[in-house]
C-alpha cells in the first residue's frame, strides 16, 4: 500500500467552500490528472459539521471533465471518521449545497501512473546517510566490493536465495589451521586386573579402549548386563575407538591380567 498523502487543490485560491464570497468558493477539485497524475483506490474526505457537499469523481482532466455524482448530503465527516472514495478515479470534486468550512482529501492508496512507494532514501553502494528502511537483495553474478560507511545491499544468488557465508571464526576453531578442533573431555579408568570392574553407574558414552600390551585374554564392555563389545585374545596393544552409548551403566570384565585403560564420559 502506498503511503498516505494529501491531493494538491486543482481549482479555487482556497479549500473553503461557502457561497462564493469572502473568499470562499462554492466548489473545489482534488486530485486530477494534470495535477497529480494519480489514479486513486482509496481517498478520505473530510467535512465539517458546518458544511453540506456533493461529492462527485472523475478519470478526466478536470479542466474538461465529465463529473459523476457519487454521494449527495454529506456533512459531518471529521478526518477521525472521514467520507471514504472507494470508486478508482483521478479526481474528486465537492461542491457546496449548504454552510461553509474547510475540506480536506487524503489519499489513503493508489494506483496508476503516479502511485507513491516507499524507497531508501539511498542506492546500493552509495555513501550511506538516515535511517535504513528496505530489507532486499539483489543478484550479482560478480559479488561486490564495498568501502568503509558505504550501504550495500543484501546479495542473492541467481535463484534469488540470500548468500550467508560465515566470516568470522567461531568459537572451537583452530584459527591456525582454519578448521574446526573439537576435543573431548574423558575420564580414564585403568584396570589391571582379572575383575569385574563399574566404570560408570550411570549413563554416558564409551570413547574407546587403551589396550597397554597385547591382550592374553579377553575384554568385555556390558551396558549393565547387556554385551557391547568383547575385545579378543590378542588385541594389539595401541587405542581402540569404541564411540558408544550406555543406557544405564557401564562394566568391564577382563578375563586375564590385562592393562588396559578405558576412557568415557
Amino acid at each position: 500500500m502506498a503511503a498516505p498523502v494529501s491531493l494538491t487543490q486543482q481549482l479555487g485560491s482556497s479549500s473553503t467552500l461557502g457561497d462564493g464570497s469572502l473568499g470562499t468558493v462554492t466548489s473545489v477539485v482534488f486530485g486530477g490528472v494534470n495535477v497529480d497524475n494519480i489514479s486513486f483506490a482509496n481517498a478520505a474526505i473530510a467535512i465539517p459539521s458546518g458544511l453540506t457537499v456533493t461529492v462527485q469523481i472523475t478519470n478526466d482532466l478536470p479542466d474538461v471533465a465529465t463529473w459523476v455524482t457519487l454521494a449527495t448530503g454529506i456533512t459531518n465527516k471529521p478526518i477521525t471518521d472521514p467520507y471514504l472514495v472507494t470508486v478508482p478515479c483521478r479526481g474528486v470534486k465537492l461542491v457546496r449545497t449548504a454552510g461553509s468550512g474547510v475540506t480536506s482529501c487524503t489519499v489513503l492508496q493508489s494506483g496508476g501512473s503516479s502511485s507513491v512507494t516507499a524507497a531508501g532514501n539511498v542506492a546500493s553502494g552509495a555513501t550511506d546517510s538516515g535511517n535504513p528502511v528496505k530489507v532486499g537483495g539483489v543478484y550479482n553474478s560478480t559479488l561486490p566490493t564495498f568501502t568503509t560507511g558505504q550501504r550495500a545491499d543484501l546479495q542473492t544468488d541467481s535463484n534469488g536465495r540470500l548468500i550467508v557465508t560465515q566470516g568470522t571464526l567461531i568459537r572451537g576453531e583452530n584459527e591456525t589451521l582454519n578448521r574446526m578442533m573439537t576435543i573431548g573431555s574423558s575420564t580414564p579408568t585403568r584396570i589391571t586386573t582379572a575383575t569385574t570392574t563399574a566404570v560408570k553407574a550411570s549413563a554416558g558414552t564409551v570413547v574407546g579402549v587403551f589396550v597397554e600390551v597385547a591382550l592374553t585374554g579377553t575384554v568385555t564392555l556390558n551396558d549393565n548386563v547387556t554385551t557391547m563389545i568383547i575385545l579378543p585374545i590378542g588385541t594389539i596393544a595401541g587405542f581402540h575407538p569404541f564411540p558408544a552409548s550406555f543406557a544405564t551403566s557401564l562394566n568391564v570384565i577382563t578375563s586375564a591380567h590385562d592393562r588396559l585403560v578405558t576412557l568415557t564420559v
